[in-house]
């Protein structure tokens, strides 16, 4: 099977279409969602690629609005790379916030753990001076009183 010449109005009218159902559920696209290339053997010959968008969700999460969990999804695409860079470009658009709000999370729980690792080196080295660290004084340590 050969790649036939895609006529790009067909083109743009199924872009329209993917885009309405994606967009009709955006509050699932913001978290999940990708585009897959996969293929198949008819005959011993490996045909492809086809393009489809795949959605995974975890349990519990409801669609804002429907009042109901939507199920794991699948949107056909076709063979059509241009189509499947466009829809690629929607996902990115729509995940961009959610993939930020992530980034400064990791960012945030490793400059804790930053934090926590040169308090304890901190402690460490003012109990071999004799001092205590508490909140954000250094202070002497009292005489007999062991950390």
């Amino acid at each position: 099977m050969k790649n036939a010449i895609i006529d790009p109005q067909k083109i743009e009218a199924r872009f329209e279409q993917v885009r309405a159902a994606i967009l009709a559920h955006a509050a699932f696209f913001v978290d999940y969602g990708s585009v897959e290339a996969t293929w198949r053997t008819y005959r011993g010959h490996r045909l492809g690629p086809y393009f489809r968008v795949r959605c995974r969700q975890r349990s519990g999460r409801r669609v804002v609005g429907s009042g109901a969990v939507p199920r794991p999804t699948l949107i056909y695409l076709g063979r059509s790379p241009e189509l499947a860079a466009r829809v690629r470009n929607l996902l990115d658009d729509l995940q961009q916030y959610t993939r930020g709000k992530r980034r400064c999370e990791e960012l945030r729980r490793q400059l804790r753990r930053s934090f926590i690792r040169e308090k304890q080196e901190l402690r460490r080295l003012l109990a071999q001076r004799g001092a205590v660290w508490t909140w954000f004084e250094r202070r002497p340590q009292a005489p007999g009183k062991k950390t």
